[in-house]
């Protein structure tokens, strides 16, 4: 049974928001961007990267290789809109009009494909 199920929004939108623009679904694949016209900084780094193993890139039914657990690493999935770092640059910054995580820009990439886009 294929059935879609409502999910609860990650932010709830208040009564106090104005509207900017409303987007349809579709109309975002049809969207371009002069990529040349876009000014983009990384106001910020945090956290640590560890390097990629490439043996993971050629595994296959044949070729099997075990994933790793990370017990020395703590992972934490806030939202945007609960990130301290984000509220601190918004709060101390009034030039910042946009600012986007990894997650957010790759939620917004994918958006004209996936089932639940925008949560």
């Amino acid at each position: 049974c294929s059935q879609r199920r409502f999910r609860e929004w990650s932010v709830n939108i208040k009564p106090e928001w104005d509207v900017q623009q409303e987007l349809q679904l579709n109309a975002l694949a049809k969207l371009s961007i002069d990529a040349k016209k876009v000014q983009a900084s990384d106001v910020m780094w945090a956290g640590e990267l560890r390097a990629y193993d490439k043996g993971y890139d050629k595994v296959n039914s044949k070729a099997e290789k075990p994933l790793q657990r990370f017990e020395d690493t703590s992972f934490y999935n806030v939202t945007t809109s609960e990130d301290p770092n984000i509220t601190d640059l918004f709060t101390k910054d009034d030039e910042i009009k946009v600012i986007a995580t990894d997650q957010l820009l790759a939620c917004l990439m994918s958006a004209p494909r996936s089932v639940y886009s925008w949560d």
